[in-house]
Formats: structure tokens, C-alpha cells, sequence
């Protein structure tokens, strides 16, 4: 069975265009959150709680954006793209842990301070928070172990040329060991 990329060649020109789109989903929560917050002001805990709220609520777009420049570079045979797309995906899973650690912190120190009648509310909102952190955490993990199976099991061309597979054996009898 042909490989729909081959069969399809019109394809292969708009797929380059799949990376641009990727990019401006990975970096749209960081756009999103400098756009809603500056300027900032890290040594408010109340600021830096609605900051990492708002990141964790819009970081979602970047696994799905990794996950179309992982497609595309697999689709086109682009390996050095698939082993940067695999250590993004574990250096943003670090970020991501990171900033859920001090969410945690923030949230506790944040809460003394929220009045009792919303306190319920408030504690709904910062568990959603790290949840969707910990979802975001989980499916980038995922993206680079995808990205570093791929680039393991496809040996790289240019380490030297493929040798043509070669089969002997005589025609009139058994190969004998």
C-alpha cells in the first residue's frame, strides 16, 4: 500500500504550512497570558495566582500544537524536527510542573486572605487549574515519547548509505548451514 503522502504530492506543499500553525498554537498562552497581565508584578501573590491561572487555562493550545508539528515532520521526514518537538515536549512538561508548584504555594497563601463566602469557589477554581496542568503535563509526555520512539526506530540516513539487501542461494538444491 502507498504512503498517502506519496500518493497525494499536492499535499506535501501546504504541510510546511502546518508547522506555522503549530508554532502559533505553542506560543499563543504565553501571548495570551503577557497580553492579560502586563505589566507584571511578581511579588503579589494575588497577581502571580491570577497569572498562573490565566497560563494554565490557555495552555492547552501547546500539546495540540506539538502535536501537528510532530505530524507534519513525521509526514515529510523531518527528523531533527521530531527530536526538537520531543525535548520541547520536556522542557514545557517541566515549565508546566514548575508553575503548578507555585500555583500550590500561592493558592495557599492567597486563600487566607479570600473571604469565606467564596472560599468554595476559589478552592473549585485552583483545583481545575493544576488539573488541567496535569492533563497538559501528561498528554507532552506523551507528544515526546511519540517524538523519541520515532526518531530511535528510523535510523538516520546520514550516517552513511543504505547497502542494497542481498539475497544468495543456489538454484539447485537447499543452502546448507
Amino acid at each position: 500500500m502507498a504512503d498517502p503522502i506519496e500518493r497525494a504530492p499536492d499535499i506535501r506543499r501546504w504541510l510546511p504550512a502546518c508547522y506555522l500553525l503549530g508554532l502559533c498554537l505553542c506560543l499563543a498562552p504565553l501571548i495570551q497570558t503577557l497580553g492579560s497581565l502586563w505589566p507584571p508584578r511578581f511579588d503579589e501573590a494575588t497577581w502571580r495566582y491570577g497569572a498562573v491561572g490565566i497560563f494554565l487555562s490557555s495552555v492547552g493550545a501547546a500539546p495540540l500544537g506539538l502535536l501537528i508539528i510532530l505530524a507534519v515532520a513525521l509526514a515529510l521526514g523531518h527528523r531533527t524536527v521530531v527530536q526538537v518537538v520531543g525535548v520541547l515536549g520536556i522542557v514545557l512538561t517541566l515549565l508546566v510542573l514548575m508553575v503548578c508548584g507555585a500555583f500550590a504555594l500561592d493558592v495557599l497563601q492567597v486563600r487566607s486572605i479570600v473571604r469565606p463566602a467564596v472560599r468554595g469557589g476559589f478552592d473549585l477554581t485552583a483545583a481545575k487549574a493544576v488539573f488541567t496542568g496535569l492533563i497538559v503535563m501528561v498528554t507532552l509526555v506523551l507528544i515526546s515519547i511519540a517524538a523519541f520512539r520515532n526518531v530511535i526506530a528510523e535510523p538516520s540516513r546520514r550516517r552513511g548509505r543504505r547497502q542494497p539487501d542481498l539475497v544468495v542461494a543456489r538454484a539447485d538444491g537447499p543452502l546448507e548451514p
